[in-house]
């Protein structure tokens, strides 16, 4: 008895605030669903008190439902479907939001907004149907761990940002040729996600859009290599690649590429890949950063001599490439060109090399023998860090600057020559370099030392440096960490 009591007065609750909020918003009730009149003259879907299948009518006595409202069908349990007709435009704001029967969805193409968390906690839909309606998505799927099959079909232009975050359920993505745009974080955290299709049409990858995505096996393109290569990847997990690895075009798997028809390679084209040969023709001026980072078989690089720049960490940790030839027309190697390339034991300057910039060349052990061309101005910061196995090193007769650390941990090192040109070394450019006895200074005059804002340094006698053993010590120990200028 009391628990009838207690069903009666929930029910009559309930029915109070229906009532009230029919009476507030001016409410039009058909068949167990409440609707409010918008100020364009078509109808909101507001409430609803059905359970099971759901149609929901594209028009109620002669007037366009043209909005699912928000919150509409929040926390409806027991809905097992929803028909959403093509006179919906807008779905607002955690309209399904918590409806956990809910296995299909199809979003029709008409609708041009999907408020944020429209299907949030849906925790049993499996198939997402969406095309055009894409474009308008707001982060709306948080929790729907259960979808596995997405299809997005043609005319979406773009995939906005966090729309599959964390959907560990996605196992494949088939993007159609219509879509251009893969926004930030789009696919992060997709922990399953095996495979990638894109369509004709992407040109560009947002920040972070395959990030987490450790599960990839595969990256599937349809068009051509030159296309590939002008894709615009904002950053390092923004292409599939760096953990699928393998890219087939047109169904064929990629290990070899000869680009000569396109005058760049955009940054990250082919981060992680499974490439083993990389030939640069004579259309291509620029390589972009990271272009063939990480590129764990690629043994053989041949770039023409029009290449003119070679982006930051192009070929970082390639770890089976041995030997290097830098195009005639490079006058800068960038920072992390080489870094962690460590296989790499030879490497051919050419003689415009005006810089060498920072970790370039750092922990590549399999470096013995460096000679830096005579047009060199600056060594940057960390340059040959960890080169455990660099035993000789020649510096060009123009040298200016030697930056922090450039040499630091280059254990084997005996000796240095640091040329009349050069006025000043940075902090730890010899830390660590153990073996260091001969370090001579074409000109010992003029030299200071200054820790970190001390203005007025100490002075190094010329004599001390005059002697290779005593400045050795000085640079590797004594005065290490201070900063050296010649004034």
């Amino acid at each position: 008895m009391k628990k009838l009591k207690l069903l009666l007065i929930v029910f009559a609750l309930s029915l109070l605030v229906f009532v009230m909020a029919c009476d507030k918003e001016k409410l039009f009730i058909y068949d167990d669903i409440g609707y409010t009149l918008l100020s364009d003259g078509t109808y909101e879907v507001a409430l609803c008190k059905k359970t099971g299948d759901i149609v929901i009518p594209a028009e109620q006595e002669g007037i366009r439902v043209s909005k699912i409202g928000d919150h509409a069908f929040y926390s409806c349990t027991e809905i097992t479907s929803v028909k959403i007709p093509d006179s919906i435009a807008n779905i607002g704001n955690y309209a399904f939001s918590g409806c956990t029967s809910l296995t299909e969805i199809i979003i029709p193409d008409n609708v041009t907004y999907v408020g944020e968390g429209a299907f949030d906690d849906c925790t049993n839909l499996e198939s997402l149907t969406i095309g055009k309606a894409i474009n308008g998505l707001n982060a709306c799927f948080h929790n729907c761990n259960a979808l596995k099959n997405v299809n997005i079909t043609s005319g979406a232009t773009k995939i906005p940002k966090n729309t599959f975050w964390h959907l560990s359920g996605i196992t494949e993505i088939i993007l159609p040729d219509s879509l251009e745009t893969i926004e930030e974080f789009a696919f992060d955290g997709c922990s399953n996600l095996k495979t990638v299709q894109f369509g004709q049409g992407v040109k560009h990858v947002g920040e972070n859009a395959f990030q987490n995505c450790e599960s990839l096996e595969k990256v599937e393109y349809n068009n051509t290599l030159e296309d590939w290569c002008q894709i615009k990847f904002d950053d390092f997990y923004s292409n599939p690649l760096l953990y699928g690895k393998k890219l087939f075009i047109n169904e064929e798997e990629i290990t070899k590429v000869d680009i000569t028809t396109v005058n760049s390679v955009g940054d990250y084209a082919f981060l992680g890949s499974s490439l083993n040969s990389v030939t640069l023709g004579d259309s291509v001026t620029n390589v972009g950063k990271f272009a063939f980072g990480r590129c764990d078989s690629l043994s053989n690089i041949t770039m023409s001599d029009n290449v003119e720049t070679i982006g930051e960490n192009a070929f970082h940790a390639c770890i089976a490439l041995s030997s290097i030839t830098i195009p005639e027309k490079v006058t800068k190697i960038n920072s992390g060109i080489f870094y962690e390339c460590t296989n790499l034991s030879e490497v051919k300057f050419n003689n415009n090399i005006t810089e060498i910039g920072g970790l370039s060349f750092a922990k590549c052990p399999k470096l013995e023998n460096v000679v830096i061309p005579n047009e060199v101005k600056v060594i940057g910061e960390n340059a040959f860090f960890g080169c455990k196995n660099l035993v000789s090193v020649t510096l060009g007769n123009k040298i200016e600057r030697i930056e922090s650390g450039a040499f630091s941990y280059v254990e084997k090192l005996n000796s240095i020559k640091i040329p009349e040109s050069c006025v000043s070394i940075g902090s730890e450019a010899f830390e660590g370099c153990y073996g260091l006895e001969d370090a001579v200074f074409e000109n010992p005059n003029g030299w200071k030392c200054f820790l970190n804002s001390d203005p007025d340094g100490i002075d190094l006698l010329s004599e001390s440096l005059s002697n290779p053993l005593t400045a050795s010590q000085y640079l590797n120990e004594f005065y290490c960490e201070y900063t050296w200028k010649r004034i």
